[in-house]
């Protein structure tokens, strides 16, 4: 019985009295050709230079409904060749590259939580470094408070990582990543020379 109150209320959050919404899919292949030689240090004379090619597949799809949007990317990066044409394993599989949902609270403030590509101004501090193969996302919640403030835009984000769901303990040991971040983004967006 849980089970369909809770199919309810997700149908009535999701389509409530009106039932329009635009649903959007894309992919994207973006392979590229490496010559490396000197690439992180010089090379001695007597050494062959790598030559390979990469490739990044992703499929994205996303929905828009007045209040709520929705967002899946999947992503392989490869290089041509590690797998072997009889494939039963791969090497770098399928990684989730976003997956997020965005609840606009009212025409100022909105919510924005999951796997999401943060992009603060220029991408100096925060960006998506999409021009490597794999770009960069994080795992956070965004409360986004803009529009119908004159000139406004204030962003708070705060994410908290952890290894795995455990019964004890905090530790934090995945790569070079951070345990916990908060941060906030005040921009004083320009007037227009209209």
């Amino acid at each position: 019985m849980n089970y369909i109150k809770l199919f309810s209320l997700s149908t009535i959050l999701l389509f409530g009295t009106e039932v329009y919404a635009q649903f959007e899919v894309k992919a994207e292949i973006r392979p590229r050709f490496e010559f490396r030689r000197g690439y992180k240090y010089l090379y001695k004379d007597d050494v062959n230079p790598a030559t390979f090619v990469s490739q990044r597949t992703r499929l994205t799809t996303g929905f828009k409904k007045e209040k709520l949007d929705l967002f899946v990317s999947l992503q392989n990066v490869r290089v041509w060749g590690d797998v072997s044409q009889l494939n039963n394993g791969d090497v770098n599989g399928l990684a989730v590259q976003e997956a997020w949902s965005k609840l606009k609270l009212n025409d100022v403030l909105s919510v924005k939580l999951g796997r999401q590509e943060i992009i603060l101004d220029d991408h100096r501090n925060f960006g998506s470094v999409n021009w490597t193969k794999q770009a960069r996302s994080y795992t956070a919640v965004i409360f986004k408070l803009n529009k119908g403030i004159s000139n406004i835009k204030l962003d708070l984000g705060i994410a908290y990582n952890q290894n795995g769901a455990g019964l004890v303990g905090n530790a934090y040991t995945v790569g070079k990543n951070y345990k916990a971040m908060q941060y906030l983004s005040f921009i004083k967006i320009g007037r227009s020379s209209q």
